[in-house]
């Protein structure tokens, strides 16, 4: 789901601490186990479970780059885990079902922010086959890329024996499918950078000084001036 609000989200637990206010990063999650694993169950066979949980995938961009939307409006993103194929239409099936699987996301966060529904000038979702379509390098619509799962880890992906981010083609290299997977922290891009400087011979050069992350957080204090951290842990 991708959200215009006229306002930023205002979490209830602000009462408690108002510094959620400022998180512009945030996950809304199971009340147990058994309530995660069910849901996954459920997914694997190709069934939709109410939204429980966005896992590291929802996002007030605007607390942080106020470039996002125009003066006074705000943007949201938040993603659930689906099936990409539904038991009961596949893929295509989602065109008669995303619009209120989006509507129990919306209520999903108005039960942890209050008069969040009001604040929403415009709400769009987008299914599973629309985000490949959008993105092929998002296999089914998977944002790492591929598939995060055994034989899929550090040296492993995207295969086996290919040496990523080098490839077995000669000077073509990979920076979305390699380890730690694709995402804001921008570390795959930086180690494939690295990797061809080092092919160049220019890795050691004194000009190189550029540490992970360190343009984007001198980039982020700029836009809000704040510093940046991923992590704002709410109860």
């Amino acid at each position: 789901m991708v959200y215009t609000l006229n306002d930023i989200i205002r979490w209830d637990s602000r009462k408690w601490d108002p510094n959620v206010l400022g998180a512009y990063w945030f996950h809304y999650g199971a009340e147990s186990l058994n309530q995660v694993r069910e849901h996954e169950e459920m997914r694997q066979n190709g069934k939709v479970a109410d939204p429980i949980v966005a896992v590291g995938g929802s996002y007030l961009f605007t607390i942080r780059d106020r470039m996002q939307a125009p003066k006074g409006m705000h943007t949201v993103t938040s993603w659930i885990n689906v099936p990409f194929r539904l038991n009961d239409g596949g893929a295509g099936g989602w065109a008669d079902y995303k619009e209120s699987l989006g509507e129990k996301v919306t209520s999903r966060i108005e039960q942890y922010a209050s008069g969040f529904r009001k604040s929403v000038i415009a709400a769009v979702p987008y299914s599973p086959l629309e985000i490949f379509q959008r993105n092929p390098s998002a296999i089914e619509a998977n944002f790492a890329g591929g598939n995060p799962k055994v034989g899929q880890f550090y040296l492993d992906r995207p295969f086996r024996g290919c040496g990523a981010p080098r490839t077995p083609i000669k000077k073509l290299y990979i920076s979305n499918s390699i380890w730690p997977f694709s995402g804001t922290h921008l570390t795959t891009g930086y180690i494939a950078a690295c990797v061809v400087a080092e092919d160049l011979g220019v890795r050691n050069q004194h000009w190189w000084s550029h540490k992970p992350l360190t343009w984007f957080r001198k980039w982020v204090k700029k836009q809000s001036g704040r510093e940046w951290s991923p992590f704002v842990t709410t109860q």
